[in-house]
Parts: C-alpha cells; structure tokens; sequence
C-alpha cells in the first residue's frame, strides 16, 4: 500500500465527502471561514484544492451560499 503522501491527490480522496475531504487536508476551518462571510471565490478555490474540478467546485459553494443553514452556516 501506498503512503497516502505519495498517491496521487485524486486517489487520496476517492469515496470522501466533501467535508471530509476539507477536513483531512485541514481546510475545514478555512471553508468554514469563507462560507460564513459569503466569500464564493475562496471556497471554490478551498474546493479545488481538494480535488473538485471548477463545475463542482461551483455547484458545491452555490448550494451553500443558497440554504446556508442547511449547511451549518
């Protein structure tokens, strides 16, 4: 098996959620942050750096930004 330092950042998060995938690259908080100043760029840039492509990214941050108490925020 692989140490998941050396897989590629893909295969790391193959089957996570997205809070968990912002949780284990210790993102979570940052997310959190942005989310609740409304900062759509910052979360889709925290997102892209978990592996979501820009369409997901997007639709993500906007169903957040679109009910953000079903989100926790």
């Amino acid at each position: 098996m692989k140490h998941p330092d050396t897989e590629p950042a893909r295969e790391r998060h193959r089957g996570m959620a997205v809070n968990e995938r912002l949780v284990v690259a210790y993102l979570m908080d940052q997310f959190d942050s942005a989310a609740k100043r409304r900062d759509r760029a910052a979360m889709m840039a925290l997102l892209t750096q978990v592996d979501l492509d820009r369409e997901q990214a997007a639709s993500t941050t906007d169903a957040v930004l679109a009910d953000p108490k079903r989100y926790g925020y």
